[in-house]
């Protein structure tokens, strides 16, 4: 515990202190009785009061009233001689008067009444008259609640208000409910709390009333701030979508785009694309509540903001009880769940939502609750109202399931109901977001991943995912509340999440780290190489295809070089051979079950055992990791043991014996020296026996473990040579450069790792089939582990894709290493068994592709396959360069699209406040507010244009 001299010190606790004494210290050194700061009565013949909302003075009862006339929401304290206690201006005898902001009404009505009025220093009971000075002429007559509304004060009701809230706590409520998930229950507790601290007094209960109050509250905003509130019709009329903040830097025809657009050249097009992301997200899970008959569960503003309407959509919906979609990719968690989704008491089990996948706005009408999972007719529904009002030739979409969603996606459209239907609809084309592609089968990566889509920019299509990760928050929040609640609720939060996305353009563009990264691309691809004709795609272009036909055509070939079938675990059945599909069901602990137990106990000793030969950094937190590791492995050895001995019977006999010959006085047997027992290990065991169906489930695993260890060997060492590569280019000095050894021999470490567990799973595949019997899973040596390799035998075809490269005749997967050359080429004249006299042995043409680059099932040594991989790995790098100049382009255009949308925005709120021209308080009002918007989005320009300038310089232009 601390020594109490030793705390620090906090000048100002003895200040605060001070204050709970003001009067004594007011007066200090005064010989005169204190008095009224305002008229000089004494304390003697007076009470003296402060208010703790002004300034700290004191003031007898007729001054303090006198001067809060206008402001009966303030707290005062009165001083008792010997300290300060709480009270109110109505118990001071304050009548607040309605309709004139406090002032003295000529015609005030005699009637005093009572409100509770819920402001940002807590919930008070105001004394109030109304105003009656128009009561001769019924026309210019203002009701109860409009007094109220013209003096900041929002009603409850419209009927006799007896609950009002300040807009000021109104606006700090949405502001806190928007951006720290305050709900409403909380806010009124805080308010309370803060009225009465200590309960001592009866605190009026709200809550209800001001649920209510915030609910309006926040739709009027937004409909203000969407300018409907200049409309005459009002929001009856309003059209769909129309209460929602759109992206200032999407394309808007009429708004953003020039007045040629349509007639860009093709290559130009994707300029005026819009690009939107699609997904569902089951956090988002809403539950079955039990209303209540005496009470409306009515939609605030159904349809005007960033929610589907809601008759609409579950009247489309009450067709589609159930769908058939079968998944030709992979087996997609999403289509898999689309009718088993767990349901049972939820109203929804998620909801489905399209955003800007460049710039994370949701788009208007893009957010739909899932009712049982993520069906088509779900996401279909979401995705044509979100560009129900797009007039635009072209959109992509980047969908996780895409490659499957878009398949007879314009005959599913014929069954949306007419509103979304439209006269024309633009070219959409599908695509998977970057890392949801990596999951796909490689046909379909390729074909449809975001990298490689022409036009695609930079853009991975997850902005979706981050919109997810906003709205988290919410998602508890509004689990338990009513349909009503929670619409309006997302509706709000999601406001404020466009809006703030909007403001944070003017910051977000790294274009200058853009520029470079693309002129670091361009050159290894020079401005000739756009007609150049690459060797390996000569088969396409005789067909008279474009370069961008080829790269299109190649994407949707397999690498075979580089594929490897990953066949899991859960994919080989209890008899060794690959499970069928079919609907997933519980079963008993199988025999590949048992198996796998035991490959997952090997490879944690194979862990300990990495760990362990890393002692010379071995620390006191590495060690505690080895005894966790350890820990965990004896607990997973028991249950492992008992299947054991179901499965493989003669091994307890093995584990009786090695009891027997272990020295009792010798320390337990370390987890990664125990000796498992797989089927494996007892092939060559004397007197032990294996059943063979045992045998045959681990060949299958060991198998699959061979394959995806070769495949992640790889991954390893592509990763090992790109860091190399950037280092070797761009770092510099001995800080950074000892920064990137370490990560380089991290990668190394994990190369060895995974290469021990290869060695380890072919033993174990050879003890059981014999060295014929594993195929081509060869043995791993050190010097196979290496990319200093050219998988090219035609060497005239090395130097002519060279050529167009502007390189030295080079690898197409050779890794830049610290050996460099003289280290590769000796490695090279060993494995070819003969010494390097001349540049043509040391070339690319002499030497052959380690076998780790072939396993994956091509056949080695056929020129026509490695052709085919380097031809198809030609074309990927070609689309990504072709991705980082797009996207510097891509960025340019979306700057003057901002300043465009700013200035064209400003425009509109200008024509708005001309056409509020007339003379009464509603035209001057409407007037007043539009300048403002306009005024208020110049200035956002201005800094707009004027930080961009400083990177773009004369490359940007604002006009259209």
């Amino acid at each position: 515990m601390q020594n109490p001299a030793e705390q620090p010190h906090i000048p100002a606790l003895p200040e605060y202190e001070r204050q709970n004494g003001g009067h004594a210290s007011l007066l200090a050194g005064a010989t005169a009785e204190p008095q009224c700061t305002t008229c000089g009565l004494p304390e003697s013949t007076h009470e003296l009061f402060r208010c703790k909302s002004c300034v700290d003075f004191l003031e007898c009862r007729q001054c303090v009233c006198t001067r809060h006339s206008q402001y009966p929401l303030h707290f005062l304290e009165v001083w008792r001689g010997d300290y300060f206690e709480c009270t109110t201006l109505r118990e001071l005898g304050l009548v607040y008067q309605l309709g004139h902001g406090g002032a003295p009404c000529p015609h005030a009505d005699q009637t005093r009444r009572l409100m509770t009025v819920v402001h940002t220093t807590g919930i008070q009971t105001v004394c109030f008259r109304y105003c009656v000075c128009f009561r001769a002429d019924e026309q210019f007559r203002l009701s109860k609640w409009q007094q109220a509304v013209r003096d900041g004060w929002y009603p409850a009701t419209t009927t006799d208000p007896q609950t009002f809230a300040t807009i000021e706590v109104l606006e700090l409520h949405r502001l806190l409910n928007v951006c720290a998930t305050v709900n409403v229950r909380d806010f009124v507790t805080s308010l309370e709390k803060l009225t009465n601290p200590c309960g001592t007094e009866w605190v009026p209960d709200r809550y209800k009333a001001f649920g209510l109050i915030t609910r309006q509250w926040s739709l009027l905003g937004r409909a203000r701030r969407a300018g409907l509130g200049h409309r005459k019709e009002g929001l009856a009329t309003a059209p769909l979508g129309s209460a929602a903040v759109l992206c200032w830097a999407c394309p808007r025809e009429g708004v953003n785009l020039p007045d040629d657009w349509r007639e860009a050249a093709n290559e130009d097009k994707f300029l005026f694309m819009l690009y939107l992301a699609l997904d569902a997200n089951f956090r988002m899970r809403s539950r079955l509540r039990k209303k209540s008959a005496n009470k409306a569960y009515t939609i605030v503003g159904d349809g005007l903001g960033y929610q589907v309407p809601t008759d609409s959509y579950m009247e489309h919906l009450k067709n589609y009880v159930k769908e058939d979609d079968i998944s030709t990719c992979i087996a997609f968690a999403a289509l898999m769940q689309k009718d088993t989704k767990l349901s049972t008491g939820l109203r929804a089990t998620g909801v489905g939502g399209c955003v800007c996948s460049r710039h994370e706005l949701v788009r208007p009408l893009g957010i739909g609750d899932l009712l049982k999972g993520e069906r088509y007719a779900n996401m279909d529904y979401i995705f044509w109202a979100a560009i129900m009002a797009v007039n635009l030739l072209m959109v992509l979409l980047s969908y996780d399931i895409g490659c499957q969603w878009k398949v007879h996606l314009l005959e599913r459209k014929k069954q949306l109901p007419a509103l979304l239907k439209g006269d024309e609809s633009p070219t959409v084309r599908v695509g998977t977001p970057v890392w949801h592609a990596g999951v796909h089968e490689e046909s379909c990566e390729t074909a449809n991943s975001l990298r490689f889509k022409e036009g695609a920019a930079m853009t991975d299509g997850e902005g979706v995912e981050r919109v997810w990760g906003r709205l988290g928050p919410w998602a508890t929040a509004t689990r338990e509340m009513h349909v009503d609640g929670r619409h309006e609720n997302l509706e709000d939060v999601i406001d404020q999440h466009n809006f703030s996305k909007n403001l944070g353009l003017g910051k977000s563009y790294g274009l200058y780290f853009f520029r470079q990264e693309s002129n670091s691309h361009q050159e290894d691809w020079p401005d000739s190489e756009r007609t150049a004709e690459n060797p390996y795609a000569s088969k396409w272009k005789k067909g008279g295809y474009s370069v961008t036909e080829v790269i299109n055509r190649e994407l949707t070939h397999i690498n075979r070089c580089v594929k490897g079938r990953r066949q899991n675990a859960e994919e080989i059945g209890p008899n060794g051979k690959k499970k069928k599909k079919k609907k997933a069901r519980r079963s008993k602990k199988s025999g590949a079950t048992f198996i796998r137990m035991g490959l997952q106990l090997e490879q944690t000793q194979r862990q300990i055992r990495w760990m362990i030969s890393k002692r010379v950094d071995l620390t006191a937190t590495k060690e505690t990791k080895i005894q966790e590791q350890r820990t965990a492995f004896f607990k997973h050895l028991k249950p492992f043991r008992n299947l054991q001995l179901k499965f493989m019977p003669t091994v307890e006999e093995l584990l009786e014996d090695e009891e027997d010959d272990r020295d009792p006085d010798a320390d337990p047997v370390a987890a990664e020296n125990v000796k498992l027992y797989l089927p494996s290990d007892v092939m060559n065991v004397e007197g032990a026996s294996c059943p063979a169906r045992m045998k045959t489930i681990e060949t299958q695993l060991r198998k699959a473990q061979c394959s995806e260890a070769l495949m992640t060997l790889r991954l390893r060492l592509h990763a090992k040579s790109h860091v190399i590569k950037f280092r070797n280019s761009f770092v510099t000095g001995q800080k950074r450069g000892s920064r990137a050894r370490t990560v380089i021999d991290t990668i190394s470490d994990r190369v060895d790792a995974i290469a021990a567990k290869y060695r380890q799973s072919r033993a174990a595949l050879r003890a059981l089939v014999g060295e014929a019997g594993c195929g081509s899973y060869f043995e791993l040596k050190p010097e196979d582990v290496s990319m200093k390799f050219v998988i090219d035998a035609n060497a005239k075809g090395a130097r002519r894709l060279a050529r167009i490269q502007g390189r030295q005749a080079r690898q197409s997967l050779q890794a830049i290493d610290d050996a460099a050359m003289e280290a590769e080429t000796t490695e090279a004249a060993l494995l070819e068994g003969q010494e390097n006299t001349g540049a043509e042995q040391r070339g690319s043409s002499r030497r052959k592709l380690s076998w780790i680059w072939t396993v994956a099932g091509g056949p080695d040594g056929d020129d026509e396959y490695l052709h085919e991989s380097v031809r198809i790995e030609w074309c990927k790098s070609y689309a990504r360069t072709r991705r980082w100049n797009e996207e510097v382009q891509l960025l340019l255009e979306e700057m003057r699209r901002v300043l465009r949308s700013l200035a064209w925005m400003a425009d509109w709120w200008m024509a708005r406040a001309e056409e509020s021209s007339g003379g009464t308080l509603l035209d001057k009002g409407r007037r007043a507010y539009a300048r403002r918007q306009a005024a208020w989005l110049g200035q956002i320009r201005t800094k707009f244009a004027g930080r961009w300038r400083k990177v773009v310089g004369t490359d940007l232009k604002e006009s259209s």
